[in-house]
């Protein structure tokens, strides 16, 4: 996940035209590629938060790189793989531990429906266009790229990441200090 911290701030300078290759059409394929690589890093982090067990099950694992194919193999080795998106409803301090209540963010974020589309308007856009297919110049995907990278952010800013074991760990992209950050957690009574 280290690497989404680059390629978001590549977006954002694209968007402001700090970065610009003079070209409309090839700022867009800059977004779009960046889109891609930031849904393959999501991706492989499910992975790689249930490796032993998706290994065992899925001998081909090492060669997995189409990520919509890959969330399919993962969701049948761990249905609750995809990152769940949190905020911060508490805080407080109890016997010199810090107690953080988490809830889930409930909209506003990329859905799996979400990934799955927005991976295939990735292909769309970086793929030169048939010429014979009819279509027009035009390609279309669903919302702004804007949105479409609020909506990632806000996956991955607090999450959840479920790991078949029973446990869980709890990312922060970026945390505070401008990092990414894991932590083990475990639900605590009411």
């Amino acid at each position: 996940m280290e690497q989404l911290l680059p390629r978001f701030e590549l977006v954002r300078c694209v968007f402001e035209k700090q970065v610009t290759s003079g070209h409309d059409f090839l700022d867009a394929e800059i977004v779009f590629l960046q889109f891609r690589k930031m849904l393959e890093q999501i991706a492989f982090a499910s992975l790689v938060a249930n490796k032993d067990v998706y290994s065992k099950v899925r001998s081909s694992f090492a060669t997995d790189w189409r990520a919509t194919k890959m969330l399919g193999h993962l969701g049948e080795v761990n249905p609750e793989f995809y990152p769940q998106p949190l905020k911060e409803a508490s805080r407080r301090v109890e016997g010199g531990k810090r107690h953080i209540h988490l809830e889930p963010l409930l909209d506003g974020f990329l859905t799996k429906d979400d990934f799955v589309r927005l991976y295939d308007y990735c292909s769309d856009v970086l793929h030169s266009q048939n010429p014979y297919r009819g279509a027009g110049p035009t390609i279309h995907v669903g919302r702004s790229a804007k949105e479409w990278l609020s909506r990632i952010q806000h996956l991955v800013a607090l999450h959840r990441a479920q790991l078949v074991t029973g446990g869980c760990w709890i990312g922060a992209v970026p945390d505070k200090d401008g990092k990414v950050h894991t932590y083990s957690a475990e639900p605590m009574g009411p």
